[in-house]
């Protein structure tokens, strides 16, 4: 009887699990949010730097920082391999240094593993991509 129930527990927790598994788009919804939180951080950073620019150097600056968001955007949408393992997903970026998990998606959540210095480097060698 306590064998029955266990399994039948384990049955609804990965029914559960399978269910709320995050798609593509939860993945890329997560990544997006995490890439604009970084940029908005870096823009206030050097407007607080710069106080002595003038409104046309400061609004150049904003319009930069949208361009790089709208451009990360997407750069995530293509290059985005999303692996859907039934009970998790995970997301990967796929760039010159090879591939690289950036997410983990468990329980409707989307879990992002990216840092400050991973985004900056994938935005320049994307940008040194599309000057080529």
């Amino acid at each position: 009887m306590k064998k029955l129930i266990v399994l039948l527990i384990l049955v609804i927790v990965c029914g559960t699990m399978m269910v709320t598994c995050p798609d593509k788009e939860a993945h890329m919804t997560a990544l997006n949010n995490e890439v604009t939180t970084f940029l908005d951080k870096e823009r206030m950073g050097e407007d607080s730097l710069n106080q002595e620019k003038s409104s046309f150097e400061k609004g150049l600056n904003i319009m930069l920082y949208s361009l790089a968001g709208s451009f990360v955007k997407t750069m995530i949408e293509q290059e985005l391999v999303v692996k859907n393992n039934f009970i998790y997903s995970t997301g990967e970026i796929n760039s010159n240094s090879g591939s690289r998990l950036v997410s983990l998606g468990l329980l409707g959540h989307v879990f992002v593993f990216l840092d400050a210095d991973k985004i900056k480097e994938s935005l320049n060698e994307e940008i040194e991509k599309e000057l080529k």
